[in-house]
């Protein structure tokens, strides 16, 4: 069980964390990633405030580069954001069972 005061990433967070886990990403190839493996769109303005309020977290680093088309933004995941998604997988787990033994 995880300690109440464990600050756990959203849904979205861990769908981005997760995505990041494979190397870092430009947002607009995480976008397309995030696409193709959920199924659904993420709007740049929903990907950006998230990753913003991630690297707020420490959960995230990015660095500005630039090529042909102009300036981006490249995402890593920390060691915190790792430990992070942990967390949220090992609290997911649990509340996959939460409930099952009670014995009416």
């Amino acid at each position: 069980m995880l300690p109440d005061n464990m600050n756990l990433p959203s849904t979205k967070e861990f769908e981005l964390l997760a995505l990041l886990m494979h190397g870092e990403q430009a947002g607009r190839d995480l976008a397309k990633l995030y696409q193709r493996e959920a199924g659904r769109k993420i709007s740049y303005g929903t990907l950006y405030v998230t990753l913003n309020r991630m690297e707020d977290h420490k959960w995230v680093s990015s660095r500005e580069d630039t090529d042909d088309v102009g300036k981006f933004t490249i995402y890593t995941i920390t060691s915190g954001g790792r430990s992070a998604v942990n967390s949220f997988r090992s609290n997911a787990k649990g509340l996959s069972v939460f409930g099952l033994e009670i014995q009416t």
